[in-house]
C-alpha cells in the first residue's frame, strides 16, 4: 500500500526558475508552502505543469504590507483535487484543497498568520478549519500546515495521545488556536525546532496512527534558518490513483490498406449521400468508415504513465534521476548515515546535472530563435498559458472581474475592427460585388481527382484530429475516400451549409482543404 507524501516548506520563492526547476523534480504528491513571497503577477502556469496550484497571494485585505506571506498548496494532476471554499476567510492567508480517493478524502489546509495578529485572525481561521472538520467524514484525513508565529507556545509530547500538548498557554491567540482545534479533534505531531529553538510552523490532523513526521533528505528549495522543513508521510487506504492506464487503441499503420479501399469502393456512397441534407451525410460517412475501422483496423494495448520529463531532459540526467528516486526510497526504508550520505551526494550531482541541461536548453533557444521560433514560442507557452477564460481583463478604461464581464469585452473589441458601413463609391462597390462572387456555391465545384490529390499531399507524420482519422489513414486511403468527401464538400458549397460536426472537430483542416483545391483549381489570388 503506498504513502503519500506532504511537504511543508516555508520558502521565499522570488525566483521562479528555481521553484519551477525543483517542482520538476519532485516526487512528493502534494506540497504546501507557508510563505511563498509569489506576487500576484507570477502565473502558476510558470511553476510546473505536473501539479495543479491552489494558491493564496497576499493583498490588501489580508495584510497592509505588500511583500511576503502568500500560501500554496500544489497537487500532483494524477490525483482528483478541488478547491475548498472557506466562509469568511478574505482576511486569511490560507488555502484549502481536497483531494478525492476512490476510497476516502483528503482535506488539506495551509495558512500563514502573520507576527502579531489580533486574537479574531485566530478565530476566523479556526472557524474555517472547523467547517473543515463538518465536511469531513469519519474514513477522511485532516491536514492543517501553518505558520501560526506563536514562538512562546512550547509542546510536550503526550505518549497516550501520540501527539503534542501545549504546556504553557498565556496569550488570548494562543488559547483560541489551541483548544479550538483541540475541541475539533485536530492533535499536533510536529516538534522540529528551528535554530533558535522555536516552533514557528506546526502540523495538527485528526488521526495521529496513519500520520509520520520526519526530517527531508534533502529540502527542495534553501532552507529559511527560522523554518524547518519536514516530511508528512501519511498511510491511505489502498488505491488504484498511482496505476498505469491500459488504453486500446487502433493501430493504423499495421493495417492492409489494400481491404481498406476494396471496402471503401465497394460501399453505395451515391445511394448513401446523395439525397440528404449535408449534416447527415457526414455523420453516415463516419457511421460507415468507422464501422470499416472497426472490422479491418487492427488494436494494440497501450499502457499510459505519467511523462514528467521536459524538453531539456537527456539519457543521462534521466539515469541519474532513476539513481537519485531509488537512493531516496533506500533512507525512507533504512535511515542510517550511510544511506543518508549516498543520497546527499546523488541530489548534488542530479542538481547540477539538471541546473547545467536547462541553462544550455535555454541558451540554445535563445540563440534560435530567429531561426526556429516555434522552440522558443513552445516554452514560453507552457510557462505562460492558462487554460479557461481570463477573469480579470483590462479593455481601455473598463475592467472585468468575472468570466461573463470579460467575454462582453471582447466582443466590444471585435466590433471595432469590422465596418458594417455599406460601399460609398462606385470601385468599392466593385470590390464589394467580386469578394461575394468569390464564395458563391455556383463558383466552386470539386472533382474527385482534386480531393484525392489533397488528401494524398496531407502529413502522415501528423497526430489524428478530434475525429479520430489519423493522417495516415487518409493518405493511404485518398483515391477510395475521395467518392464521398467529394460528394460532402460539394453538398456543402451548393447548400451554404457547413456540416455542424466539422464546426465543432475539423473546421480548420476542412477550410485548409478546400481553399488549397479551389485555389490550384481557379489560379486566382484571395487575397
Amino acid at each position: 500500500m503506498p504513502s503519500h507524501y506532504l511537504l511543508s516548506k516555508c520558502a521565499r520563492a522570488t525566483n521562479t526558475n528555481a521553484l519551477f526547476l525543483a517542482l520538476s523534480s519532485s516526487d512528493y504528491d502534494v506540497i504546501a508552502f507557508t510563505e511563498t513571497w509569489l506576487r500576484s503577477d507570477v502565473s502558476s502556469s510558470e511553476l510546473f505543469s505536473e501539479y495543479n496550484f491552489y494558491r493564496c497571494v497576499r493583498n490588501s485585505s489580508t495584510s497592509n504590507s505588500s511583500r511576503g506571506g502568500g500560501v500554496l498548496i500544489a497537487v500532483k494532476k494524477k490525483f482528483k483535487s478541488s478547491l475548498v471554499s472557506l466562509p469568511g476567510d478574505n482576511r486569511l492567508e490560507q488555502v484549502a484543497v481536497c483531494l478525492e480517493l476512490p476510497k476516502q478524502s483528503i482535506y488539506i489546509c495551509c495558512v500563514y498568520i502573520k507576527p502579531g495578529s489580533d486574537p479574531s485572525i485566530y478565530g476566523e481561521h479556526c472557524a474555517c478549519v472547523r467547517r473543515l472538520t463538518d465536511i469531513s467524514k469519519i474514513a477522511d484525513s485532516v491536514i492543517l500546515l501553518g505558520d501560526f508565529n506563536l514562538p512562546s507556545l512550547t509542546w510536550n509530547f503526550d505518549s497516550d495521545i501520540k501527539s503534542y500538548l501545549p504546556t504553557n498557554v498565556s496569550s488570548e491567540q494562543e488559547a483560541i488556536l489551541t483548544e479550538s482545534l483541540l475541541e475539533n479533534g485536530l492533535m499536533q505531531i510536529f516538534n522540529l525546532p528551528n535554530q533558535n529553538g522555536r516552533l514557528l510552523d506546526l502540523a495538527f490532523v485528526n488521526n495521529v496512527n496513519c500520520c509520520e513526521i520526519c526530517e527531508p533528505p534533502s529540502p527542495i528549495l534553501r532552507i529559511d534558518v527560522h523554518h524547518v522543513p519536514f516530511i508528512l508521510i501519511l498511510d491511505v487506504r489502498n488505491t488504484d490513483s498511482e496505476k498505469s492506464l491500459d488504453v486500446w487503441q487502433y493501430d493504423f499503420s499495421r493495417c492492409d490498406y489494400n481491404v481498406i479501399n476494396d471496402a471503401i469502393a465497394n460501399i453505395n456512397w451515391h445511394n448513401l449521400l446523395e439525397h440528404c441534407p449535408t449534416d447527415e451525410a457526414v455523420l453516415r460517412f463516419y457511421n460507415s468508415i468507422n464501422l470499416l475501422i472497426n472490422e479491418h483496423v487492427p488494436v494494440k494495448k497501450l499502457r499510459k504513465m505519467p511523462n514528467n520529463h521536459q524538453p531539456w531532459w537527456n539519457p543521462e540526467l534521466n539515469h541519474s534521476r532513476n539513481r537519485l528516486r531509488k537512493a531516496r526510497k533506500r533512507v525512507f526504508k533504512h535511515r542510517s548515515d550511510q544511506n543518508k550520505q549516498s543520497l546527499h551526494h546523488l541530489e548534488q550531482q542530479y542538481e547540477a546535472n539538471r541546473n547545467a541541461c536547462f541553462r544550455e536548453y535555454i541558451n540554445r533557444i535563445e540563440s534560435k530563435v530567429k531561426q526556429d521560433p516555434f522552440s522558443f514560442w513552445h516554452f514560453a507557452q507552457s510557462r505562460k498559458h492558462s487554460k479557461g477564460i481570463p477573469s480579470n481583463l483590462l479593455y481601455r478604461d473598463r475592467k472585468s472581474s468575472k468570466a461573463e464581464d470579460s467575454v462582453n469585452l471582447f466582443a466590444d473589441f471585435f466590433k471595432t475592427v469590422y465596418c458594417n458601413d455599406p460601399p460609398t463609391t462606385q470601385r468599392e462597390a466593385i470590390n464589394y460585388v467580386r469578394m461575394l462572387n468569390l464564395f458563391l456555391p455556383s463558383s466552386i465545384t470539386l472533382s474527385n481527382g482534386e480531393v484525392a490529390s489533397a488528401l494524398a499531399a496531407v502529413d502522415s507524420s501528423k497526430g489524428p484530429g478530434p475525429d479520430g482519422l489519423p493522417p495516415l489513414f487518409l493518405k493511404q486511403s485518398a483515391t477510395a475516400l475521395a467518392k464521398p468527401l467529394t460528394m460532402i464538400f460539394n453538398s456543402s458549397l451548393t447548400s451554404g451549409v457547413f456540416p455542424s460536426i466539422w464546426k465543432l472537430r475539423q473546421l480548420h483542416q476542412f477550410i485548409s482543404l478546400v481553399a488549397g483545391i479551389t485555389l490550384k483549381t481557379t489560379g486566382e489570388s484571395r487575397f
